[in-house]
């Protein structure tokens, strides 16, 4: 049911009791897997376009529809919650940008690793 939190603690439980079975313990590493890939941030749904989308155009469209909807200058008249989560879209929108039209790091990120700034390593 998507509860990879609970999976992973339940087959950690099951890998305490049992150190020995490499079942257990692949069950665990997936359902640590699947728990951190829930937790990311999907680029695609902040850009508002399919994942399988790579028309050039069409992402840079999406890039600017979003961009203008988040843009701080039009959220100046918000309360402070609005206006903070308005500047927060409208960095992620760029980052969304920066990661889906380069075709290196759509590919890192498409295969399950995070943008390095967010690690604050290095691809």
């Amino acid at each position: 049911m998507d509860d990879w939190n609970q999976a992973f603690n339940s087959f950690q439980n099951a890998v305490n009791y049992d150190p020995n079975n490499h079942e257990y313990r692949q069950s665990m590493d997936s359902a640590h897997y699947q728990m951190q890939q829930a937790n990311r941030v999907n680029w695609y749904k902040i850009l508002g376009i399919d994942r399988h989308e790579h028309n050039k155009r069409v992402i840079k469209k999406a890039y600017k529809r979003m961009a203008l909807k988040w843009h701080p200058d039009k959220h100046q008249q918000s309360k402070g919650h609005e206006r903070k989560k308005a500047q927060d879209m409208f960095l992620k929108v760029g980052e969304a940008m920066e990661i889906i039209s380069d075709p290196h790091l759509r590919q890192r990120y498409d295969h399950g690793e995070d943008h390095p700034k967010k690690n604050r390593g290095g691809w």
